[in-house]
């Protein structure tokens, strides 16, 4: 450390590395993790079928689907008919979730009336007041 600046010394060398670790400290953005007070259910268990191995002796097959615009707008359009007009509006990311997470509830060949879970990270910081930096 001296060598870099030979006028310091003594106390300054302290207050040096002190803004030297703040400068890091906020070039990185670090800071002290939220402290959370209260309980967090981050998942909860569904109840699950007998699905431990529902392919044992099939042939697995694969599909891939390309979705354009069009095609969005008639999984949207099919979307709001299946509930009968009661959403005003379904986004793409919506759609597109939905026909995915069903096509996987149907492959693993659950029970329709099952309930299963579906997490996703989603960094919503910059939309909170006042908003999280970390």
């Amino acid at each position: 450390m001296a060598g870099m600046n030979t006028r310091l010394q003594g106390s300054s060398v302290e207050v040096l590395l002190w803004e030297c670790q703040l400068a890091t400290a906020w070039s990185t953005g670090y800071q002290q993790p939220p402290k959370i007070d209260f309980p967090v259910d981050l998942h909860t268990p569904a109840e699950t079928s007998d699905v431990s191995n529902p392919f044992q002796g099939e042939k697995i097959l694969t599909k891939h689907s390309l979705f354009d615009s069009n095609k969005l707008e008639i999984l949207k359009k099919k979307k709001m008919a299946m509930e009968d007009g009661a959403i005003k509006s379904c986004s793409n990311f919506t759609v597109l979730t939905a026909f995915a997470w069903r096509a996987r509830s149907k492959a693993r060949r659950m029970n329709p009336d099952q309930t299963s879970p579906l997490l996703f990270a989603a960094d919503v910081r910059s939309k909170l007041h006042p908003p999280l930096v970390f």
